[in-house]
């Protein structure tokens, strides 16, 4: 096809990276004003794209498809990603009702230099750093898998959970995310020192508790800092990610 039409360009991966390297290479190679994007494994139909240009040239930056029909029949799989959409969209405040469907359209300029880090896909659109408003929603076709499985269930869930904080960081000032979790550390150190002194030991069952709650916590905000780090230093990342994937010319 590349042969017989200037206008088709194809993009070649090397290694298999996994799908936000590739949305992450093909943001970058992109000339276009307009940057569609769909699953390769079939669900998403190509009959759909006119429908999304349509809001993109109504004025919106970024267009989700929305697959209210879905074509998946276990619940192990639409019940989790209905809770991860539900738990996207509060946390960030972007309405959308299904981050899940890889059938999207995004003025450019929006995506310029955006490189995602493994996992940061299913974010999109709502890790935008875009007001709710600029974003629409199409109802679009769900079609059945003709082979192969999902990889959605009850694991990717939990994968949203640790990556709710970050992504709600990322919308937000990086150095004023810095301050916030060094304000957090602090008191929280604090609460464990002040259980030691009051208690005298940390072996009464509400110390314990306090103090597992205390490093929990302290966890699950390192954790989240690593991700949100991991996003900071893959942006720029373009001479990189231009490197490593490559252009067919035909």
């Amino acid at each position: 096809l590349a042969q017989e039409d200037a206008n088709m360009r194809v993009i070649h991966l090397p290694r298999n990276q996994g799908e936000a390297a590739a949305l992450s290479a093909g943001f970058q190679h992109a000339r276009g004003q307009v940057i569609v994007t769909l699953d390769g494994d079939g669900q998403n139909d190509p009959h759909d794209i006119p429908a999304l240009l349509m809001k993109i040239h109504e004025g919106y930056p970024v267009v989700s498809g929305w697959r209210q029909l879905r074509q998946e029949e276990d619940w192990t799989r639409i019940f989790p990603s209905q809770l991860a959409n539900g738990l996207i969209a509060r946390a960030t405040g972007i309405p959308v009702h299904d981050c899940g469907c890889g059938l999207k359209a995004y003025r450019r300029e929006v995506l310029y230099g955006l490189s995602l880090p493994k996992g940061m896909h299913r974010f999109l659109p709502a890790i935008l750093r875009v007001p709710p408003e600029a974003v629409a929603e199409v109802p679009v076709n769900d079609r059945a898998r003709r082979s192969g499985n999902s990889h959605y269930g009850l694991s990717r869930t939990f994968a949203v959970l640790r990556d709710l904080l970050p992504v709600r960081w990322i919308r937000r000032e990086p150095r004023g995310v810095t301050h916030l979790l060094l304000g957090v550390v602090v008191i929280a150190t604090a609460v464990c020192s002040g259980v030691e002194l009051r208690t005298g030991t940390v072996s009464s069952p509400g110390a314990l508790t306090a103090l597992g709650a205390d490093l929990l916590g302290l966890l699950y905000l390192s954790l989240s800092y690593r991700r949100f780090r991991e996003f900071l230093n893959a942006q720029g990342r373009r001479d990189e990610i231009l490197k490593w994937s490559c252009e067919d010319k035909g």
